[in-house]
């Protein structure tokens, strides 16, 4: 083997393992967990292994390789891995019997007293590591050049590469960071804007009241709408960013019974045919009873504000078990939707209404997620909506 695929074997025993890491950091920051530090330190090792299985017999890389990794633990600033690291190569290049013990407790010893001098200007630290490494090596191979040359090649394309994929991670990071911003800062100029309008509706029949003209007392009602309107909206902003969730074990058709008793009066007023269909058996779920009767009753609420000005109006609630899971289903043949507002549904602020908060549907969603279940809408515009949901089945 030639000089150049020694180099490009060192190179690859050296950072694949790293590359790893990376890979792992990389993944963990995109799903938002926090990563183990031990992970580090087992890339490390596995180099390490590596190199002294594969490199003793190409001494020009072998003999400073393990001062690289050495090197990249002290850019990584883990103190604990670089004592553990230092001690293995102290006793690895003791085994070898060329140098003595105490000249090697001397250059290791030296490294760790100038990384803890230089620890506030590290760049410092890395060059006097490379000088100092760079005269043992000429002691070490009676002034030859080639292994020098060697080593500068080899550490400052590891370092680059090192360098380079921490600084990808902090921009992926960085980027994430700001993507949350944009949502954050779209989120309060939405709440802003939707509070915005109410107080302005007011502030513009105040501005109009006359307590000595009776025909303005009539403004007096519809501030106090607007203003319960504003209370709604940011009761429902409060509750997509606090949702808690206490669980336990609820039967769900009790659930619909109870929300076929909340809707019967209301749903009979309007001339809306309902229809809620069971089955004869138990059906547990392990929920929060009373966060899923708000969903249900901000859906069917929903259905009934569909209609127009049909006759033939109807709502069908449908309870089914597949498998393990529970599959329920809320059908009208209210107006429907259009394709653009069923891909938005689910936004927050999203609304077709004249008066509406644009946060229900979203709250509802992220509750049935909290409760490891889906919510999904069909709808045709024109003939009605059908909202699915599904959750896991609780088996006594």
């Amino acid at each position: 083997m030639n000089i150049f695929e020694s180099f490009l074997l060192n190179a690859l025993l050296l950072m694949f393992p790293l590359y790893l890491y990376f890979f792992y950091i990389a993944y963990n920051k995109n799903v938002n967990k926090k990563e183990n530090s031990l992970f580090f330190d087992f890339a490390i090792l596995t180099s390490y292994y590596l190199i002294a299985k594969f490199l003793p017999f190409f001494p020009i890389s072998y003999f400073f390789s393990f001062d690289i990794l050495l090197f990249l633990t002290y850019v990584n600033k883990k103190d604990s891995s670089i004592l553990i690291l230092s001690i293995l190569n102290i006793f690895y290049y003791y085994g070898t019997g060329e140098i003595a013990l105490w000249l090697l407790f001397l250059e290791y010893g030296i490294y760790y007293l100038l990384y803890f001098m230089e620890k506030k200007n590290f760049y410092n630290f890395c060059y006097f590591f490379v000088l100092f490494k760079t005269f043992w090596l000429i002691v070490e191979n009676h002034f030859e050049f080639i292994p020098i040359l060697y080593f500068y090649l080899m550490i400052y394309l590891c370092y680059v590469i090192y360098q380079g994929g921490q600084e990808i991670l902090k921009y992926h990071t960085n980027y994430k960071e700001l993507e949350k911003e944009k949502v954050l800062y779209k989120s309060l100029f939405q709440i802003t804007h939707e509070i915005k309008n109410p107080i302005a509706v007011c502030k513009g029949y105040l501005d109009m009241y006359d307590s000595e003209n009776k025909k303005t007392k009539d403004y007096i009602p519809i501030v106090k709408k607007e203003i319960d309107r504003t209370l709604t909206l940011l009761e429902d902003f409060l509750s997509m960013n606090h949702i808690k969730i206490q669980k336990e074990i609820i039967d769900l058709n009790i659930l619909l019974e109870d929300i076929e008793e909340h809707f019967k009066l209301i749903l009979k007023e309007k001339n809306i045919h309902f229809e809620c269909q069971t089955t004869d058996d138990e059906v547990y779920i392990y929920a929060d009873y009373n966060r899923l009767l708000q969903v249900f009753i901000n859906l069917i609420k929903n259905s009934v504000e569909s209609f127009e000005k049909r006759k033939d109006r109807y709502l069908k609630i449908t309870l089914k078990l597949h498998k393990k899971q529970v599959l329920i289903s809320i059908e009208d043949n209210g107006i429907g939707m259009k394709e653009e507002t069923l891909q938005k549904i689910k936004n927050p602020f999203f609304t077709t209404k004249t008066r509406g908060t644009g946060l229900g549907v979203s709250l509802s969603n992220q509750i049935i997620e909290a409760h490891e279940g889906h919510l999904e809408y069909d709808s045709v515009y024109g003939e009605g909506t059908t909202v699915k949901l599904d959750f896991p089945l609780y088996e006594i």
